[in-house]
């Protein structure tokens, strides 16, 4: 039997990379031709799936047996309680990055908790430099002048 080989977008180290790497120049959904549209949509989630995988192997050994589990604080909208903490931590986590601004719960479809946080400033050319994970977290981004990631 062959070895397996990576896809190729798989090798991408984020969601950004693989968008320079493939010339992308704007949302998969507004590509026209059909055929191409869907597999770019489909390369889109398996990377974004396979990046949260590898982030799942960053964190605590709690951590992980909570994922498997499916008890997570990100898992579930009931989890409230256990995902307040991580508020502060990302907030200080941004600061430390100079990203200062408000992070609070976001609820999010499928039952999940995302960390919503709205920066102070447009973050520019840096915005590059935001996690878009965080300790099991999906981050959704907020700024002023309209931007938002």
């Amino acid at each position: 039997m062959w070895p397996l080989r990576t896809k190729r977008h798989l090798r991408y180290p984020s969601v950004e990379a693989w968008f320079k790497g493939e010339g992308l120049t704007e949302g998969v959904v507004k590509i026209p031709d059909p055929v191409e549209r869907d597999r770019r949509i489909t390369e889109y989630g398996e990377l974004r799936q396979h990046l949260f995988a590898k982030h799942i192997k960053t964190l605590s050994r709690q951590e992980r047996r909570e994922f498997k589990q499916g008890t997570h604080p990100s898992q579930s909208h009931r989890f409230a309680d256990r995902a307040e903490p991580f508020v502060a931590l990302l907030r200080e986590h941004l600061a430390d990055l100079g990203f200062p601004g408000k992070v609070c719960l976001g609820w999010y479809h499928m039952d999940r908790i995302v960390l919503s946080a709205d920066l102070d400033e447009d973050p520019g050319e840096r915005q590059r430099e935001l996690p878009w994970l965080f300790r099991g977290f999906e981050i959704k981004y907020n700024w002023p002048h309209g931007g938002a990631s």
